[in-house]
């Protein structure tokens, strides 16, 4: 016989007790013990914080060291940012901060309130017409004060002076106050009306325009004792140079006046327009002198354009943007045909040959010969 030690059964092993076999055959009296499966205690559940782990619910073994725990890892701060408010001078404020919305985790630091800083303001007596204030206090940073108002005195009027009405001109009674000056004026009676028509009356030391007995705020032409005269904004404009319409018609306006005996060039919101007997002359096409030099006009207006020929009184003159160039020497195209220039006119007498533009061209009467 052999001796065996009695070995007991765990949760997942077989065990036995002590038995005896026999070297020379198979004697036994070896009794098996079943394996005594897991002794179970349950754990529950523990959900995990922003700053310790968790774990699901999991069962181990009073016997043995089986279990089926599995950690959860802490979750960390969920972060919410605040804006930092500055503290005012009767509530608190704080630095920039964050929260977690999971937990009560806070970097928020409180800054006191900074109380007033005040400033004195001496008081003011009132008058007639404007309040006045005891001394009193406010805060340089809030819209903190002890300003208590005191009511205007109100005018103290002497006696009545009765004012009577003119042309255009209300008249009203009128008296003053004997503590400020000031005036006041009431019972207003009508003024004096104008007659009908179109006229202008001087009033002031102003020309204004009338129609039907009331000033018109117009600009026009008003045509007063034989004389056309320009009338902006209500009032004669004795400045003005300019052109003006009526009608139909646009008219040379110079000093105030029209001017029948012009003809020039006027300058109208930057646009040069040819005037012929105080009129502008929208048909003419020509040249006109203007102190000194000599502009092209099409269609009643300077063509600041035009590189071409004009004929004015019979000779054919050169137009070069616009201006007379009378010391232009070169050939010109007008209509189909190029024309020779000499001294900023058509020489129609020229017989000869001329460069232009690195070619010769032959020149017979004053007509380039292609």
């Amino acid at each position: 016989l052999v001796h065996h030690d009695a070995k007991e059964p765990t949760c997942t092993e077989i065990g036995w007790n002590a038995y005896d076999t026999c070297s020379r055959c198979d004697y036994t009296t070896y009794v098996e013990k079943a394996a005594l499966n897991h002794d179970l205690v349950h754990h529950d559940a523990k959900e995990p914080t922003c700053t310790e782990i968790g774990w699901n619910a999991y069962d181990t073994c009073s016997r043995c060291d089986y279990t089926t725990y599995v950690e959860k890892a802490a979750l960390n701060h969920d972060l919410v940012h605040h804006d930092a408010k500055e503290p005012t001078c009767t509530e608190i404020g704080w630095n920039a901060y964050d929260t977690c919305t999971r937990c009560d985790y806070t970097t928020y630091v409180e800054k006191a309130a900074l109380n007033h800083d005040l400033v004195h303001h001496e008081a003011q007596e009132p008058t007639c017409t404007e309040i006045g204030w005891n001394a009193y206090d406010t805060c340089s940073r809030c819209d903190y004060t002890t300003y208590a108002e005191i009511d205007a005195l109100g005018h103290k009027y002497g006696e009545t002076t009765v004012i009577k009405p003119q042309y255009k001109v209300d008249g009203y009674s009128t008296h003053t106050c004997t503590v400020c000056g000031n005036e006041e004026k009431f019972d207003f009676t009508a003024a004096l009306t104008y007659p009908s028509g179109e006229y202008l009356v001087y009033e002031d030391g102003i020309w204004y325009y009338l129609l039907n007995g009331e000033k018109v705020n117009a600009t026009t032409l008003v045509k007063y004792y034989g004389t056309w005269y320009y009338v902006e904004n209500g009032k004669v404009n004795w400045n003005a140079t300019t052109l003006c319409k009526y009608g139909d018609t646009w008219y040379y306006v110079q000093n105030g006046e029209v001017n029948w005996n012009a003809t020039t060039l006027c300058n109208y919101y930057g646009t040069w327009y040819y005037v012929q007997n105080g009129e502008v002359n929208w048909n003419a096409t020509t040249l006109c002198n203007y102190y000194g030099t000599w502009y092209y006009v099409q269609n009643g207006e300077v063509n600041w354009n035009a590189t071409t020929l004009c004929n004015y009184y019979g000779t054919w003159y050169y137009v070069q943007n616009g201006v007379l160039n009378f010391n232009a020497t070169t050939l010109c195209k007008y209509g189909n045909t190029w024309y020779y220039v000499e001294n900023g006119a058509v020489n129609f007498n020229a017989n000869r040959v001329f460069k232009y533009y690195d070619t010769f061209y032959v020149v017979r009467g004053g007509v380039v010969i292609l």
